[in-house]
């Protein structure tokens, strides 16, 4: 499952916001990468890749993190995906969702 809303934090500070909830917020997730884009007409656009592992699905999770402000205000998209375990495992005991709402708890008021 994936969630999208909007923010009212700019871009720059709602990634502060989520890499600190989620960095700081466990010892076993770390930021993977992240990516930076402005236009001419300064919008934004900023990926962010987490990795965490969790050991009721016995396996790691990624996140993707994207937070554009394109058409004014701040769009937060964030998926993740990885945390089954095998070919015939079909659930992941709320993991990825867990990690997605992650983002959501970051920006709240």
């Amino acid at each position: 499952m994936a969630l999208s809303f909007r923010t009212r934090f700019s871009v720059e500070e709602a990634a502060r916001r989520v890499t600190d909830a989620i960095v700081n917020g466990s010892f076993s997730a770390e930021l993977v990468a992240q990516s930076a884009s402005r236009a001419p007409d300064g919008a934004q656009c900023v990926t962010l890749l987490f990795d965490k592992y969790y050991m009721r699905a016995g396996n790691h999770c990624a996140l993707c993190v994207s937070l554009d402000d394109l058409t004014g205000s701040t769009k937060v998209f964030a998926a993740s995906a990885g945390t089954k375990q095998g070919l015939f495992d079909f659930f992941d005991w709320g993991a990825g969702d867990d990690f997605e709402e992650e983002v959501r708890r970051a920006l709240e008021d």
